[in-house]
């Protein structure tokens, strides 16, 4: 067995396409090969795969597990179905055990099957092949009843909790060192509720007109439907819009009212730091500025 580290050997230098593409890895593997150099070349071999962990532009995948059986080594054949366990997945937000099936032919990886766990829901990525040469890869991950509630907890806004679960598609585009996020739409499949105790700016009581009535709404807003829409690459902001539908029960006899947010942030930060820095207290201080009446 071979156990790579940051001291060393690193998986860069025994494996240059990791180095280029910025990814570091450490966990152990071993490796072993056959050949028959008879009229025609036979070949084979085996890798295992033992607690390995790859790092790189704000992800981290733990505790990669399996055993691949290359039916040919030259070229490489590994039959479909080979199947990979994960530990854990970090990108923004912290996703639960996973596991993908794949196999790799005429120079292409193919995936069948890939998925984690997030939030006592689950992130599927749809069947996808790839090969050294593509210019870019696409990559569509369906999002499945993922608990708002345990979302939040992580982000951790103070004042905020949000329950309800959430379903949709998040279309990725993967380019060098760049990945892009276009068209995201996630939806509500069942009510829920969404309560933001937010601090009131200097010079504000909760009584001043609208503000009193915006913050209202917010402490316990039950809403009917939310829905958003993600856009962005890193290097770049990613936007997400939310429009959430729904009314507070003791505000105007719970006349029902809808909200239209917009929030920006660096992709790359979210990648690397989580959704809180899309600057949701930010935004809603903002917002309560707006509201408040002005001084003649």
């Amino acid at each position: 067995p071979l156990s790579l580290s940051a001291a060393g050997p690193r998986a860069a230098d025994l494996f240059p396409v990791l180095g280029r593409a910025g990814i570091e890895a450490t966990g152990t593997v071993s490796a072993e090969g056959r050949a028959d150099w008879g009229e025609r070349v036979r070949s084979g071999g085996r890798l295992v795969v033992d607690g390995l962990s790859l790092a790189g532009a704000g992800w981290t995948v733990s505790g990669i597990e399996t055993a691949l059986e290359a039916s040919s080594l030259f070229p490489l054949i590994l039959p479909e179905g080979h199947l990979i366990a994960i530990e854990g997945l970090q990108a923004g937000l912290r996703f639960d055990a996973g596991a993908a099936a794949i196999g790799v032919a005429d120079n292409r990886l193919s995936v069948q099957a890939m998925g984690f766990g997030l939030a006592d829901g689950a992130v599927v990525v749809e069947p996808f092949s790839v090969s050294p040469g593509d210019p870019e890869q696409r990559l569509d991950l369906e999002v499945e009843r993922v608990d708002l509630a345990r979302v939040s907890e992580q982000v951790a806004i103070e004042g905020l909790s949000v329950t309800g679960l959430i379903s949709g598609t998040v279309p990725l585009r993967l380019s060098d060192d760049t990945i892009s996020i276009d068209n995201g739409v996630l939806e509500t499949v069942e009510p829920g509720v969404i309560r933001y105790e937010a601090s009131l700016p200097e010079g504000i009581a909760a009584g001043d007109g609208g503000i009193g009535l915006l913050l209202s709404a917010v402490r316990d807003f039950r809403y009917r439907t939310l829905r958003a829409t993600l856009n962005g690459r890193t290097g770049d902001d990613l936007t997400v819009g939310i429009r959430v539908e729904g009314a507070n029960p003791a505000l105007y006899e719970g006349f029902p009212v809808a909200l239209n947010i917009n929030l920006t942030g660096a992709l790359d930060q979210i990648l690397r730091r989580g959704l809180d820095t899309l600057g949701i207290a930010d935004e809603a201080g903002d917002l309560i500025r707006r509201q408040a009446p002005q001084s003649p």
